[in-house]
């Protein structure tokens, strides 16, 4: 009888240290699986402990397997959800700072491109205005030389002088008076060219009525 007293105390004894080792193991896989997640090293077992362990383990490894539990998947899932949640954070963190980015650069070529188009607009009234102002000019010009070539067909087919000769005339030298004043600014001498103008045209019609009349007299 004492002698399966000392083995049944023996086996609880065994019993008991497999039993301290699980927890013991828990308790480690807890720690470890929280440090992992706050970012954390690791700290290394005591050198005691380890001698401890494995000895003992050494000594109960049918206990040890029947006694040991592998790390809880509840564990597991807890560590990767806290993993997961910590990449999803700094992944919202890094899109709302491209955003901001985004954003800010936007806006940037929004002022830019406003800036390009009214400057860009200022130009082309600029260009129209003073494009509106050489044409008129040019134009201007053509219609004096025309003139002046239809005064001098007028003079070459008759030798008698021009009933209001003296009117182009004086008409004539207003307009060249008014562009020697004015080299750079032709418009402003419209009015004496309307002047001219109308001084050519009456002395053509005085020149066709007085033709017109002669053949009848004759008659």
């Amino acid at each position: 009888m004492p002698q399966d007293i000392d083995i049944n105390q023996s086996v609880l004894n065994r019993i008991e240290d497999g039993a301290q080792q699980a927890k013991q193991r828990i308790s480690n896989a807890v720690s470890a699986t929280s440090e992992k997640v706050t970012g954390s090293s690791q700290s290394e077992k005591p050198a005691s402990s380890s001698a401890s362990s494995s000895s003992t383990s050494s000594n109960n490894n049918n206990t040890k397997d029947e006694l040991s539990p592998s790390t809880p998947s509840f564990l597991s899932g807890f560590r990767q959800s806290k993993l997961d949640a910590q990449i999803q954070s700094k992944i919202r963190a890094e899109l709302s700072k491209l955003r901001s980015q985004e954003a800010e650069v936007r806006a940037a070529i929004d002022a830019a491109l406003e800036k390009e188009n009214a400057a860009r607009e200022q130009k082309a009234v600029e260009a129209g205005e003073g494009g509106v102002k050489g044409r008129s000019g040019v134009l201007l010009r053509k219609e004096l030389e025309e003139l002046r070539t239809r005064l001098g067909a007028v003079a070459e087919r008759s030798k008698r002088e021009i009933p209001g000769q003296k009117d182009i005339q004086k008409a004539r030298e207003q307009v060249v008076a008014c562009y020697k004043a004015h080299p750079d600014r032709s418009l402003d001498c419209w009015a004496e060219a309307q002047a001219f103008k109308e001084a050519v045209a009456r002395a053509e019609r005085a020149f066709v009525s007085s033709h017109s009349a002669a053949p009848s007299s004759k008659a």
